[in-house]
């Protein structure tokens, strides 16, 4: 299942102090993900865009399942790319 932020107070509290909500990535596929992320040295915004959109199918999204049955990973890293170079 996937994690909602809003839905409890400890999770608007985690919010608060930065925490992404990983939807519905598993713990494995999220520590890898930002292992990979930190490595590129990314800037904090990137890193947050990164994370929050699905780059190879790790995470899955609504939008993702209606608009373009997930083809959309490739423009997410073709934008991971642009941005890293700013």
């Amino acid at each position: 299942g996937s994690v909602d932020l809003d839905q409890y107070e400890v999770g608007n509290r985690l919010k608060d102090i930065g925490v992404i909500n990983g939807g519905d990535m598993t713990i494995e596929a999220a520590t890898t993900k930002l292992s990979y992320l930190l490595s590129r040295n990314l800037s904090p915004t990137v890193l947050e865009h990164a994370m929050r959109n699905s780059l190879r199918g790790e995470r899955s999204t609504e939008g993702e399942k209606i608009a373009r049955g997930g083809k959309n990973v490739p423009f997410l890293l073709k934008d991971l790319h642009h941005w890293a170079k700013l």
